[in-house]
């Protein structure tokens, strides 16, 4: 299930002759690496490159990689959402990264949002107030107040991001706009993620159950 929409892609290292990565490096501490290891979960790997500093000196640091195609991170040709590419983008300004590294970022092809247009079924089962006490979420997600059925099929990774109310945590992903104390508050691109998120999650046999306030 590509959450974004299909053939969206994330960002890897691969060598290449006559190119090179910018980033940042960070002193962290051992318990940090796997609070990170936890967060990007089986589609990256860790490895140890030498990084090359502006100083001119290089050091030794952990970067993470996918070198082999997974189920679920496939390593065919693709394009990042226009989400994902702005964060980057937004992240190399905030670190300083040269101009030409933020250029090249500028210049990549993306998959822009994609708008959620609800069926006349779905539209009628979305109206149907639903008390939030007798939800289960277990078996049950919410997005800005939208109840969804996650069906039972759904792969446990994707099962543990979609279960309780998760929209603050869908918001926070826009991560180049800051996050909203409620969703009336929320920027354009925060919600065009969550109806791009929607999206991806009705064509994927989640089904509206109703709504609550």
């Amino acid at each position: 299930m590509e959450l974004e929409g299909p053939n969206t892609r994330f960002a890897n290292v691969v060598i290449e002759k006559g190119h090179h990565v910018e980033g940042v490096v960070h002193l962290l501490s051992v318990n940090h690496l796997h609070t990170l290891d936890l967060f990007e979960g089986s589609g990256y790997g860790r490895t140890s490159k030498p990084i090359l500093l502006d100083s001119g000196d290089v050091v030794m640091a952990q970067v993470y990689c996918q070198s082999e195609p997974l189920p679920m991170f496939p390593m065919t040709s693709g394009y990042p959402s226009e989400r994902y590419l702005k964060v980057l983008i937004f992240g190399a300004k905030s670190a300083g990264l040269s101009a030409e590294w933020i250029e090249f970022l500028q210049q990549q092809k993306f998959l822009p949002f994609r708008q959620l247009e609800l069926t006349a079924l779905q539209q009628h089962l979305l109206s149907r107030k639903i008390d939030r006490d007798s939800i289960s979420f277990k078996n049950h997600v919410i997005i800005c107040g939208m109840v969804l059925n996650v069906p039972e099929t759904i792969l446990p990774f994707y099962r543990r991001l979609f279960l309780g109310d998760v929209t603050f945590r869908l918001l926070g992903q826009v991560s180049y706009d800051a996050r909203p104390d409620t969703f009336e508050a929320a920027t354009i691109d925060q919600r065009k993620h969550i109806e791009n998120i929607l999206n991806t999650l009705l064509a994927s046999n989640f089904e509206i159950i109703g709504h609550v306030e």
